[in-house]
């Protein structure tokens, strides 16, 4: 809902048997004060409306400094009570680590707004695995068993007696050389 009602009721004034007052805060930061009179009888003697009698107070949340990838938000200001959702893009090679709010990391990908807020995120390289498949006639090995988006791993192929390598393959696909560039695992 957009609107947040508290009220108040008065059942001793004088000629009345109710005064509601009713502040009513709206998303947009404003609040509303409706004052209704009712007589003894329950009617409705008179409404009145005021707007922007009091300010609510709307925050800034604001995005600090990202290495390695890139933090979007829901929204750049809230008041208190709000949702804010946090989105992460890795760069190429990475995943998030973690996504913190005002230097504390946090559960999930989304916070409550209750003051100003920045909100920053880190990203680690992806570790990729480097496995050797069924080699028969021969035995292979491989620079590194683990590597980096980018890194390039060299591929020494031995054949058994009387054999010789034909074709290195690199996920089903034969690549030029003996070396390949990490792209995935």
């Amino acid at each position: 809902s957009d609107l947040v009602e508290h009220g108040y009721t008065n059942t001793d004034t004088a000629g009345f048997s109710n005064i509601i007052i009713p502040v009513s805060a709206l998303k947009d930061g404003t609040n509303k004060v409706s004052i209704r009179f009712i007589d003894k009888m329950d009617n409705e003697v008179e409404m009145i409306d005021f707007t922007n009698v009091v300010k609510v107070n709307t925050y800034t949340i604001s995005v600090g400094t990202v290495t390695n990838g890139a933090v979007s938000l829901s929204s750049e200001t809230g008041i208190a009570g709000d949702t804010i959702t946090v989105t992460t893009t890795p760069d190429t090679g990475y995943k998030l680590s973690k996504i913190y709010v005002d230097g504390i990391a946090i559960s999930g990908n989304t916070f409550t707004v209750s003051k100003n807020h920045t909100v920053t995120a880190t990203f680690e390289k992806i570790v990729y695995t480097i496995t050797v498949g069924e080699v028969t006639n021969g035995k292979v090995e491989v620079s590194s068993k683990t590597a980096n988006f980018g890194n390039v791993i060299t591929v020494t192929a031995t054949g058994n007696l009387g054999y010789k390598c034909t074709s290195i393959l690199v996920d089903g696909k034969a690549i030029a050389g003996k070396t390949f560039t990490v792209l995935k695992n």
